[in-house]
């Protein structure tokens, strides 16, 4: 079996309070594959994104993204790996005006000069074409019709469970 897209065991998270926020034994997105994630308002959905896209460091454990080990990386190398072969769009993100959706989607392509060609104007089902993965991430439990695989984060993330 190919090497997952996305490999993550014994994540731990904290923001500066000191409290966990997160605590995953393990996750995984493999190569083609459209995964739902989803979770509560608040239950720490945006803060993975962020630590997958190597904006943010785990505390502990290993976060695999491409089979390369984040926390081996310097701030640079994790900046032009997310340029290179990431794409993430939060709720909040601040559009630009002037640009169509589509042009709001494809802007970080432009930050890349291995992603700049991958600028066609093709219709969505490119991610499944290229063998790349999408991990959507919401509280609408609705959508998870609409994909592969649906994860609930309240299932796999260990902070607040009882055991």
């Amino acid at each position: 079996m190919a090497e997952p897209v996305v490999l993550i065991s014994d994540l731990r998270f904290a923001w500066t309070s000191g409290e966990d926020v997160l605590d995953i034994a393990t996750f995984r997105l493999e190569a083609g594959e459209r995964l739902f994630l989803r979770g509560a308002s608040g239950s720490g959905k945006s803060t993975l994104l962020g630590i997958i896209a190597g904006v943010l460091e785990a505390g502990s454990g290993q976060v695999n993204v491409l089979g390369r080990n984040l926390s081996s990386l310097k701030p640079a190398a994790r900046d032009r790996l997310r340029a290179d072969h990431l794409g993430v769009i939060f709720q909040m993100f601040n559009l630009v005006p002037y640009l169509s959706v589509v042009g709001n989607v494809t802007l970080p392509l432009r930050f890349s000069p291995k992603r700049r060609a991958v600028i066609s104007g093709e219709e969505d089902d490119e991610a499944r074409r290229t063998g790349a993965a999408l991990l959507f991430v919401s509280h609408d439990a609705s959508l998870a019709s609409h994909f592969d695989r649906s994860v609930d984060l309240g299932e796999i993330n260990r902070v607040g469970m009882t055991v």
